[in-house]
């Protein structure tokens, strides 16, 4: 049908990720950063895909009927976003670095009252094109460059 996604779609949309290029498993380490968990940029295709799992979770662990503890569905969504929380936050920092922002910015999500609407304002920082140049944070994650030996590499390694 015309308009909708469907399942090819969501194909395409998976295959231009940066998990696509690792496979699951990769995604998450990739993600997934001890020691430099906030430290450094994240490219849009590194951010999205566990954003957009990590908000699917939120809403599933919020919207059960049923009190908690009853349903297996808000008990592993629950436990899903425990587990990701800090990889999750440091990757909202990197993807803050990628466009030149402090991970600072992410604490106006926590004012009473108006952070969730300020927090708002964040999703405009995630959706934007990242710094096409080296800035404070680091290299531009998708820059390209040649090494000695002639291969091409990322400016993420």
């Amino acid at each position: 049908a015309h308009g909708s996604l469907g399942m090819l779609g969501c194909m395409r949309i998976w295959s231009r990720t940066a998990w696509a290029d690792q496979g699951l498993p990769g995604g998450f380490q990739s993600t997934w950063k001890p020691g430099s968990m906030f430290e450094g940029r994240a490219t849009r295709r590194e951010f999205w895909p566990l954003a957009l799992l990590y908000f699917a979770a939120l809403y599933g662990a919020q919207h059960d009927e049923r009190p908690l503890g009853e349903s297996m569905l808000e008990l592993t969504c629950v436990v899903f976003l425990l587990v990701f929380l800090l990889p999750f936050l440091g990757l909202c920092t990197r993807r803050l670095h990628d466009c030149g922002h402090s991970g600072r910015l992410l604490g106006v999500a926590l004012l009473p009252f108006i952070g969730p609407i300020l927090a708002l304002g964040l999703l405009g920082h995630w959706l934007e094109d990242g710094d096409p140049s080296e800035n404070e944070y680091g290299p531009d994650p998708k820059a390209r460059h040649v090494g000695a030996e002639g291969e091409l590499t990322t400016g993420a390694q």
